[in-house]
């Protein structure tokens, strides 16, 4: 069986300016450790839709994503998590179609968090909301 994740991992590899920004750093939940910057995470909570009769096969998820990236001394993370962010958003609001076996119906929502640091890492992260309507 397909999942969502595995979709949405594939939809922003397929994108050249998310590809251009991360390459394939795109994990789910957690950065490994270790990994270059800039990177994206993902976490998919989904729920099948069931009405008197049953399952209808319908899959509503919320995917919440995050674009993380380094500063330094001299530079701000801030820009460069924000483009990746804006960017992700991008590649995903709005998509249809079929990816790793995934009905993708509709891809709703799109709020972009503000960035911001952690202060002793430097390491900026910006927040993407959206909602998947799907059939697996």
């Amino acid at each position: 069986m397909a999942r969502i994740e595995i979709a949405v991992r594939s939809i922003l590899t397929a994108d050249p300016v998310v590809s251009a920004l991360v390459g394939d750093r795109i994990y789910p939940h957690i950065m490994p450790e270790g990994e270059d910057f800039p990177a994206v995470t993902y976490t998919v909570l989904d729920d099948a839709d069931e009405v008197i009769t049953g399952p209808t096969g319908l899959i509503e998820a919320d995917v919440e994503l995050t674009a993380w990236a380094r500063g330094s001394q001299t530079t701000s993370g801030y820009t460069t998590a924000r483009d990746l962010a804006r960017a992700v958003r991008d590649a995903l609001l709005g998509f249809r179609g079929v990816v790793e076996g995934v009905h993708i119906y509709s891809v709703t929502g799109g709020t972009v968090g503000e960035a911001v640091p952690d202060e002793s890492t430097e390491i900026w992260q910006a927040w993407i909301s959206l909602h998947v309507m799907a059939r697996e």
